[in-house]
Order: C-alpha cells, then structure tokens, then sequence
C-alpha cells in the first residue's frame, strides 16, 4: 500500500506537459499594452494618464463618449513612433449625500481592464450645483499610484459640468491644485456644458496652477437653413452659440469652436449674423441632428439668434455620444501632445 502511494505521488509530481505557443502572428497584445519587458519599457516615452470624472446626473452623454472611444484615442496615442507606454487610471467623484463621494479604479495598462472599469461608472446623483471637486482632485493625485520617474510625463483630465462645493471639513482645491503642481501632474480641467461662469474660473485657475489648459467642450447642436436651402452647422461652447459657414467633416467641427472661430470656419450667432447667413428654420438632417421646435421671424428677423441658441438639438437613438461632443478629441490631443514633448513623433 505504501508502494501505490509513493508511484502515484511520483505521478502527481511529473512535470505537465509544456503547452504549445500559438504563432506569433496570433499573438494579439492589448490595445495600449506595448512590450511588457521592463528593459523596453524603460526606453519608451511614458505617460501616465487620469480621468477624474464627474459621475453625477447631467454627465451620463459625457461619461458615454469616454466609454465609447477610450480603445480608438489609445489607438491614435499608440500610433506615435517610438510607441509611447501610457497607463491610464479613474476617479469618478459625486457629492455628500450621494451613493458614495469618490471611486478610484487604479492605473493600468490594459485597455480591456480600464473599459471593465470604465463600464461600472454611471451618471446618477448630485442635484444641487456644487459637486465634490476638490475630492475628486484629491483622490486623483493622492489615491492613484503615479510612477514618480523623473521621465514620465503625468497628466490628470477634470471633466465636470460644477463646480466644487465648500465644505467646512472638506478638501480645499485651492491645495490640492498645489499638490498637483508639486507632484509634477500637469490638469487639463474641461468644462461641460451648464458650467457657470464662477465654476468657469476655478477650473481656469486648476489648470494655470498646474501648466495646463481649460477647453470648453464643443457640442454639435444640430443645424440651421438658409432661405438660400444651404445649411449651416451650428456649435455650442461655454456660454455661446456658433454658427458655421458651411457644413463642417467631423474632423473639423471636432477641432472645437475656439480653433474653428480663430480661423474663420464659425462665428458666434448673433441677430446680425443670423440676418446676413438668411437663417430661415432648422434643416431635416439625415443624421437626426435637426435643431428643434424654433421659429424664427422672417430670416434672420430681431430675436432669430436667441431662437436658435434656445432650441435643444433632437438627436436621433441611432446618434452615437461622440457624434454630440468632441470630448474623444480633446482628451486624445492633449495626451498626443505630451508624446510629442516626450519625442514621439506622429
């Protein structure tokens, strides 16, 4: 009996069977994932990447668009030479009272895994205009787990549609805007439509304090007709109305309404404007993107610029969240743009 026992042990103990590896052309590394050898990734031009998301009621369309294009702004980000290696990471925050005030999904290098994360934030809560920014801030540079290589470039994106409450007890982020800095983690804060002016300037100031830039995001609101039967694309950016001189590729209008007003492409909608395009009503939009339930006093009559800046774009179900905003450019710009100061060329 002690003799079975020792033959099925030595049985038990044989080496498994070396299994076969696929070829190399099926080897299929993630999106984003690079070479995982530690001596290529230390030649590599390294970024680190973090969302702090404001996941409160009003922020589910640009929640979606950061869902449906995080696989596509890595591919444009990887498609640099050399590759860069960028980890991304997730703070969703909301506010006291809420389901819970902050969320952190830690960084990573797997785009399936940041999808996975990415898919169990939802757009629910708030309610009152403050939400807990600061907290969100705080959670981005200090609970996230940042490679403090002196190469690696760390950059922090602040999407929210508030700004932050004051609590007696809370965080401040006029401090935590000061870590940011000391810590080398450069905020491009983005203003979401409904941003008030007093939000609008606390963003401005994150973003001065930590050599970044604010970008109000660009909303594609649908269009408006001429009596001439022309259409005329028409934008949405912070507080004002754009009207485009002609119809805008999405590659232009995603360019957002301030590159596009600098040259020339829009310009802010006013009576005058409206007046001298001849606006006459909204236009029947194959993509479902018509602008809505307006009416105008003749074309381009006293009160017809007002009319169409009121009027909510009616979008269709078959509408992708990306084709309303130009979130997805934003974020993939400014990350190719600290490739470029890292030496990858594009």
């Amino acid at each position: 009996m002690f003799a079975a026992f020792l033959i099925a042990l030595s049985i038990s103990q044989a080496p498994a069977a070396t299994p076969v590896s696929p070829k190399p052309d099926a080897i299929k590394a993630p999106v984003g994932a690079g070479d995982l050898d530690p001596r290529t990734l230390a030649q590599k031009p390294r970024i680190d990447v973090a969302f702090v998301l404001d996941a409160t009621g009003s922020m589910g369309d640009e929640i979606d668009v950061v869902k449906e294009r995080i696989v596509e702004i890595t591919r444009q980000v990887s498609s640099g030479q050399p590759r860069p290696d960028v980890r991304f990471g997730i703070v969703a925050y909301r506010d006291r009272g809420d389901e819970y005030i902050t969320r952190t999904y830690p960084f990573t290098r797997s785009i399936a895994d940041v999808q996975r994360s990415l898919s169990l934030i939802t757009a629910d809560g708030g309610g009152d205009e403050p939400e807990a920014v600061a907290e969100g801030m705080y959670a981005g540079v200090h609970d996230l787990a940042w490679d403090d290589s002196p190469r690696v470039a760390r950059m922090m994106f602040l999407i929210g549609d508030a700004g932050p409450h004051s609590y007696p007890d809370g965080k401040d982020w006029k401090k935590v805007t000061a870590e940011a800095k000391q810590a080398r983690i450069t905020i491009h804060t983005i203003g979401c439509s409904g941003l008030a002016p007093w939000a609008d300037q606390v963003f401005a100031q994150i973003s001065k304090g930590t050599g970044g830039e604010l970008a109000h995001l660009t909303y594609r609101a649908g269009a408006a007709m001429a009596k001439d039967g022309k259409e005329h694309d028409v934008l949405r950016a912070g507080e004002k109305t754009y009207v485009a001189k002609k119809p805008l590729s999405p590659d232009e209008w995603k360019k957002g309404a301030e590159a596009l007003a600098k040259s020339g492409a829009i310009e802010e909608l006013t009576d005058s404007s409206a007046a001298r395009l001849g606006l006459a009503g909204p236009a029947a939009r194959a993509d479902g993107l018509a602008m809505g339930g307006y009416a105008t006093r003749g074309a381009g009559g006293a009160g017809a610029a007002a009319a169409i800046a009121a009027a909510p774009p009616v979008p269709t179900k078959a509408a992708r969240p990306s084709d309303l905003n130009n979130l997805d450019h934003e974020i993939a710009d400014k990350i190719m743009n600290a490739a470029k100061a890292e030496g990858v060329a594009y």
